[in-house]
């Protein structure tokens, strides 16, 4: 297995990024060919590079298509208002949970109207929770998803 440092390294080689964040720079850059790269060689190299899971590889397949929906649509990119952890302060306070598992959980306990307050808070203004900007048009059709099933449940 290799270390963070040489898979860094690796990265740096092959795509000219370091990280996460500099895959997220590609994307802004519209460059999407070379981000599908960078998830194709981590794919490849799964077992030698143990900090990025099938998880991570998700992720960065579901940011990929949105923004490709994005340019193909000439949407523009939402900025953030504000820090994540603002954010998930905020969402705290007025809810008593701050992030998708806390979603579920409310819609497991029954609680859905305290779910779809949470989630029409947040695509209120969106730029306000830039913890869910980058996979934004898939979380946010995963979350009224799940609400619509939880709504059927309950019927």
């Amino acid at each position: 297995m290799k270390t963070k440092e040489e898979v860094k390294s690796d990265l740096f080689k092959e795509f000219g990024i370091r990280d996460t964040g500099g895959f997220k720079t590609l994307l802004k850059c519209g460059e999407f060919i070379k981000a599908a790269d960078v998830i194709q060689y981590v794919e490849k190299n799964i077992n030698e590079i143990p900090h990025y899971g099938k998880d991570w590889i998700s992720d960065r397949k579901k940011e990929l298509a949105v923004a490709c929906k994005r340019q193909e649509r000439g949407d523009p990119e939402i900025e953030p208002k504000r820090s994540k952890e603002e954010a998930k302060a905020e969402l705290m306070e007025k809810f008593g949970f701050s992030n998708t598992a806390g979603f579920f959980s409310a819609i497991k306990r029954g609680d859905i109207e305290i779910a779809k307050r949470w989630l029409g808070h947040i695509v209120s203004d969106p730029a306000n929770f830039p913890q869910y900007l980058p996979t934004w048009d898939c979380w946010l059709e995963d979350r009224n998803n799940e609400i619509r099933k939880a709504l059927h449940r309950a019927e």
